[in-house]
C-alpha cells in the first residue's frame, strides 16, 4: 500500500513534478489536455460574457477604486456575493484568497490538525501542507472497476475512518482528479457522519460550477455547525487563474483566526481583482456560465464517443463533475511501456499529466494497471479537444506503448 506519508514516493514512475510538468507543457503543447482548468480566457472576453461592455467596466473601475489596500477579508460586497452561494452563511462567515490555495494554507496553519483523511488520488495541496505541519494522511482510495470508473467506496471509505479516527475529513468535490459527484443525499450523510464522530470537514468546492448535466451551482458541504469549513473559487470553471482570487466559508471564530493569519501571508487581495470577481458573481446565470457549461458537455460528450471507439487502447469515464478525469492506457501497464507512451503522445503535440504526478500508486503493487494513467483536462476549445483525443488513438502513439 502505497503510503502518502513517506518522506519520497516509492510509486512514482520517475520523478515527474506536476507544476514542472504544466509549465513547460502549457505553452509548448498543440492539444494542452493536462490541465485542470479552462482554457485561460482575456479580460474583455469575460467582461461581455458577464454582460458588461469593457468601456463601461473601465468608467466603473477607473475613477471610484483607490489603489489603498483592501480590507483584510475582503470588500463587502464579494463576501456577500460568497455568501449567498452557501446556505447559511453570513459575511462574517467569509475570508476572501488569494487563490484556494491560500485559504487552505490559512486554514491548515490556523488549526494545526495531527491526523487528516482525504479521497486519494488528491491534489497535492490538499495533503502537502498538512504532512508539512506534521500531520498523519490517512488515504480513503479511490477504486476503478474494468473500464476504468471511478467507484464510491462508502463502506470501505467509513471502515478506515472509524478505525483512524482522524480530526479532519477533507472533501474535494467534485472530485480531482476522477470527476466523481456525490448527490445531495450523501453529502448530508457525511456530513451528519463526521458530526456524530467528531470529525471537522473541509469542502474543497472549486470545481462547484461544474457539477451536473443540469445547469446551475452544484450542492455546498458548508452549513453552520462550528465544525464544517469549505474553499472555492471560480477561476478554473472560468479560465481565469490569473485572477487569484477564492474564499474560505466558515465559522466566524475560525475566518477571524485565519484572517488574523493572513496578514503574514497576501495580506490583502487587489482591489482591482476584487472588483473583476464582484462582476463575475453578481449574475450566476450570465452568458459566461451558460458558456463554460455548454463546452463542458460538448467535450464531455465527445470523450464517451471518443472512449466506446478506443476502448481497445483506452479505459476511462467522461467526468462526472469537474474539468479533469482519469484516462488508463490499455498497453502502457509497465514504467518503460508508460514512459514510451508519454513521449509519443509529447513528440504528436498532446500533453496528458501523469497521475503519478499525484502521487497515485494507492491500489497495491507498481504492476496494477490503474498506476499507469494520466489526468485528461476537458478545458480547452471543443474543436482542439477532439482534435487531441484523435491524437490519442493514432496508430504511432498506440504502437509506442
Amino acid at each position: 500500500m502505497f503510503d502518502l506519508n513517506s518522506p519520497t514516493n516509492p510509486g512514482s514512475l520517475r520523478p515527474f513534478f506536476m507544476e514542472d510538468l504544466l509549465e513547460t507543457w502549457r505553452n509548448k503543447a498543440k492539444y494542452n489536455l493536462g490541465e485542470s482548468g479552462h482554457r485561460p480566457r482575456a479580460l474583455d472576453d469575460l467582461l461581455r460574457l458577464t454582460g458588461y461592455e469593457p468601456s463601461r467596466f473601465l468608467e466603473f473601475v477607473l475613477g471610484p477604486t483607490v489603489l489603498r489596500d483592501s480590507s483584510n477579508r475582503g470588500s463587502l460586497r464579494l463576501r456577500e456575493l460568497v455568501a449567498r452561494m452557501h446556505h447559511g452563511a453570513h459575511p462574517d462567515n467569509v475570508l476572501i484568497t488569494t487563490g484556494t490555495s491560500e485559504a487552505l494554507f490559512l486554514y491548515f496553519h490556523v488549526n494545526r490538525f495531527k491526523k487528516i483523511a482525504l479521497l486519494a488520488p488528491a491534489f497535492q495541496a490538499l495533503y502537502e501542507v498538512p504532512k508539512s505541519l506534521g500531520a498523519k494522511v490517512v488515504v480513503l482510495p479511490v477504486e476503478f472497476d474494468e473500464s476504468g470508473q471511478p467507484q464510491k467506496n462508502w463502506d470501505n471509505w467509513k471502515e478506515i475512518l472509524l478505525a483512524e479516527q482522524p480530526e479532519c475529513l477533507v472533501f474535494n468535490h467534485p472530485h480531482n482528479p476522477t470527476g466523481l459527484v456525490f448527490d445531495k443525499e450523501e453529502l448530508a450523510e457525511l456530513q451528519l457522519f463526521c458530526g456524530d464522530n467528531d470529525i471537522s470537514l473541509l469542502g474543497d468546492e472549486h470545481y462547484r460550477f461544474l457539477n451536473s448535466e443540469k445547469f446551475g451551482l452544484g450542492p455546498t458541504l458548508f452549513i453552520q455547525n462550528g465544525k464544517t469549513t469549505v474553499t472555492g473559487s471560480f477561476i478554473k470553471c472560468t479560465g481565469t487563474p490569473g485572477l487569484r482570487i477564492g474564499w474560505c466559508v466558515g465559522p466566524s471564530e475560525l475566518i477571524s483566526k485565519m484572517r488574523s493569519l493572513k496578514d503574514y501571508t497576501t495580506h490583502t487581495v487587489c482591489p482591482l481583482v476584487e472588483k473583476v470577481s464582484e462582476v463575475v458573481l453578481q449574475n450566476l446565470e450570465c452568458e459566461l456560465f451558460r458558456k463554460v457549461h455548454s463546452e463542458w458537455q460538448s467535450n464531455k460528450q465527445a470523450l464517451s464517443k471518443w472512449l466506446l471507439r478506443s476502448q481497445n487502447e483506452w479505459r476511462g469515464s467522461a467526468p462526472q463533475g469537474g474539468l479533469v478525469t482519469c484516462l488508463f492506457p490499455m498497453q502502457g501497464q509497465s514504467t518503460p511501456l508508460f514512459e514510451s507512451q508519454m513521449q509519443a503522445l509529447l513528440a504528436a503535440g498532446v500533453f496528458l499529466l501523469p497521475l503519478s504526478t499525484m502521487e497515485f500508486p494507492i491500489q497495491g503493487s507498481l504492476n496494477n494497471p490503474w498506476n499507469f494513467g494520466f489526468r485528461l483536462g476537458l478545458g480547452a476549445e471543443p474543436e482542439q479537444f477532439e482534435l487531441g483525443l484523435q491524437w490519442m488513438s493514432s496508430p504511432k502513439i498506440v504502437s509506442n506503448s
